[in-house]
């Protein structure tokens, strides 16, 4: 896990720790990647950007995404 300030490890699968996170500050945004709303920066096609790091985005979330960050900013 990969927060501002650190890294953890942790044993849990990613699947457990997501079912952890509250649902409407999180998402999973592809197989390996769970992403805070609030970080995101901006969004293409394919990827999501953070502050310092940019990590693919499927296909199937990207629209839900786009619908739910335009809430979100409004």
């Amino acid at each position: 896990i990969h927060t501002k300030k650190q890294k953890h490890i942790v044993r849990n699968t990613l699947n457990e720790v997501e079912a952890r996170l509250p649902q409407n500050q999180f998402v999973r945004v592809h197989r390996s990647y769970i992403v805070r709303l609030e970080a995101i920066k901006a969004l293409d096609a394919q990827n999501i950007h953070l502050e310092s790091t940019t990590i693919p985005i499927s296909r199937k979330i990207h629209s839900w995404l786009l619908d739910n960050l335009n809430l979100l900013s409004s």
